[in-house]
């Protein structure tokens, strides 16, 4: 495998013909990773290594291990080509960093884990932008007044609950705005409900919903 690693205040390293795994415990504010391979599949999970917290692994890229970043975490696909896939699965009780994910137009994201976000150090921001599809298996709870969660996507399936101390934003990229109504099917049966209470905003489907321009 083969890539770089940049870590600000030092020089750009270069790795290649690499075959273990890498691991990385430097004290973060932000942590970003990009890919660039053609027809991708990223996945971000909590780390079963002591002394790490995080596991990001590509089918093309080399397993990372490492810590939790204080204030965000950023994956990123768009120098890559081809129907690339982010997915979510699972993230360690102690995380509670901000996330951004940014794909390609053909690109999917999942996210199959709950998360609750928000810190002292972090305001604990969600945001997707780019994919064609957004599917968001699980909730995310972020309460802090600062706190947005921002999904921009050709179609987005909700399943659970999202809350946002300040604000939830889900436009297309065409920006003919969005209507947030129920899929077609047994389990679908009531409109999403969208919520303003003093504090929160938050969206909550019935069953699972599908948002189209």
């Amino acid at each position: 495998s083969a890539g770089s690693a940049a870590v600000t205040g030092n020089g750009l390293v270069s790795y290649t013909g690499i075959t273990e795994p890498i691991t990385d415990d430097l004290v973060a504010s932000d942590r970003v990773f990009s890919y660039t391979g053609a027809l991708e599949t990223i996945e971000l999970k909590a780390s079963a290594l002591a002394g790490f917290d995080l596991q990001v692994d590509s089918n093309q890229g080399m397993q990372i291990e490492f810590t939790n970043p204080t204030n965000s975490l950023e994956i990123k696909t768009t120098a890559g080509t081809g129907a690339d896939t982010v997915n979510i699965n699972s993230v360690p009780a102690t995380y509670r960093s901000s996330i951004r994910i940014t794909e390609n137009a053909d690109d999917l994201f999942n996210l199959s884990t709950d998360l609750v976000l928000g810190s002292a150090s972090s305001d604990g921001d969600f945001a997707v932008t780019g994919p064609h599809t957004l599917r968001m298996f699980k909730s995310i709870y972020t309460p802090d007044t600062d706190a947005t969660i921002d999904l921009q996507a050709d179609e987005l399936w909700l399943y659970e609950d999202l809350t946002a101390g300040g604000s939830i934003g889900s436009p297309p990229r065409n920006a003919r705005g969005i209507r947030i109504s129920p899929c077609r099917g047994p389990r679908c049966t009531r409109r999403v409900g969208i919520r303003h209470a003093p504090s929160t905003c938050s969206i909550t489907p019935s069953g699972w919903a599908r948002a189209r321009p």
